[in-house]
């Protein structure tokens, strides 16, 4: 071991050292012995590659739906969120119920457990709801932008423009899945 810490201070390039979003960490040996078995038993595992991580986390989480001028106060019938993270991906799932709100600006659901890097790139998820006046267009998804530990709803429609859903004080229920980068 020492020899390998010798050699990784020496500054020799690594394999993919370059790269800016590599990032190493130890594995328990048990989890790779564990990875190396299934790879061998797997039907599915020839000619595919793995990656092996102990940053795994399960948990759950309680959403928002609140305004983005004035957040307001929302009376809520039942929320629930559950959430895996596996390295830097978060995959959330959520369910907002509510029977009215006060909020003021654009309906943001909130209270995910991570916040979303700031990579430039905007993650875009699908949404269903439910007696949810909207606020423009013929279909609507979830944006998650930079920095974001909320998602905003978008109305879209067809050759058209997007419309974000404001808030409105009359009863909904929000359901979504977003995955994304912390």
């Amino acid at each position: 071991m020492a020899r390998l810490l010798k050699i990784t201070d020496s500054g020799i390039p690594l394999p993919l050292s370059s790269l800016d979003s590599n990032r190493r960490s130890f594995v328990a040996i048990s989890n790779l012995i564990d990875l190396i078995l299934l790879c061998l038993e797997h039907p599915a595992a020839a000619n595919q590659t793995f990656h092996v991580s102990d940053d795994y986390e399960e948990g759950t989480f309680t959403p928002t739906a609140l305004g983005s001028t004035t957040a307001g106060t929302t009376t809520y019938v039942s929320q629930a969120g559950s959430y895996t993270k596996i390295g830097r991906q978060v995959t959330a799932n959520l369910f907002v119920n509510y029977s009215a709100m006060t909020g003021t600006g654009n309906l943001r659901i909130g209270g995910l457990p991570f916040t979303k890097n700031t990579d430039g790139a905007a993650v875009i998820c699908p949404v269903m709801t439910g007696n949810l006046n909207w606020s423009g267009g013929t279909s609507i998804v979830g944006f998650m932008g930079d920095g974001y530990s909320y998602v905003l709803l978008y109305g879209i429609a067809d050759d058209g423009a997007y419309t974000v859903q404001g808030c409105v004080n009359e009863a909904a229920e929000i359901y979504l899945t977003v995955t994304y980068f912390v």
